[in-house]
């Protein structure tokens, strides 16, 4: 079963949790709303709500619910903090999961075809690598264009310094659909790499 999070349900998490538990599912899914699509700004819960699912979702997994993350790769550094496994990235398959949490999957092991044969990185990533129709699948996963997607050493700002950004990479759908720049820093994450309390770039004068 899967979940989107937004403003309209994100103080509800409980009565959630309780109807969806009531279904008996196999596995539970929570996305956190991203605003592409047909889904807008004001949607979208605020980083510090976030932060209090990804606790409250903990929570669940260690109650035995098996709840898991999905497009929300923040939740592999707060689970890391906490002392939870870290999973493993492999240049070759991708970011691996661990403890319901795994980074960006945008062109890192994933791929999204869509019904007309259009491949994207990911289905809420409006960048266009190919058609199934004209090229085959692990070309398009392969090209230059994806490849660069999930090339963790393009990643600016404080994703590109965080240590977590092997297997976290922030949301690249989320920063493209706010600034156009797939490779940008996510604002909608609050950690604060080590490196910025150490780096003069950092500093507030």
């Amino acid at each position: 079963m899967n979940s989107t999070i937004s403003r309209f349900n994100i103080d509800h998490l409980e009565e959630l949790k309780d109807t969806v538990m009531s279904m008996n599912p196999d596995t539970w899914d929570v996305f956190v709303l991203i605003p592409t699509g047909r889904a807008t700004k004001n949607m979208e819960i605020l980083p510090i709500q976030n932060e209090m699912l990804m606790l409250k979702v903990r929570e669940w997994r260690k109650k035995g619910i098996n709840v898991r993350m999905t497009c929300n790769p923040y939740f592999v550094r707060f689970s890391a903090i906490r002392g939870d496994p870290v999973p493993k990235y492999d240049p070759e398959k991708g970011r691996g999961s661990s403890g319901g949490a795994r980074g960006c999957m945008a062109s890192n092991g994933f791929l999204f075809v869509a019904y007309n044969g259009d491949v994207y990185p990911c289905g809420f990533l409006p960048i266009k690598l190919g058609n199934v129709r004209e090229r085959p699948v692990d070309e398009i996963y392969n090209s230059p264009l994806s490849r660069s997607i999930s090339d963790p050493s393009l990643l600016k700002g404080k994703c590109g310094v965080c240590e977590y950004k092997l297997v976290c990479g922030g949301c690249r759908a989320r920063v493209y659909s706010k600034t156009q720049d797939v490779h940008g820093e996510d604002e909608f994450c609050l950690y604060h790499p080590s490196v910025m309390y150490h780096d003069k770039r950092f500093q507030i004068a």
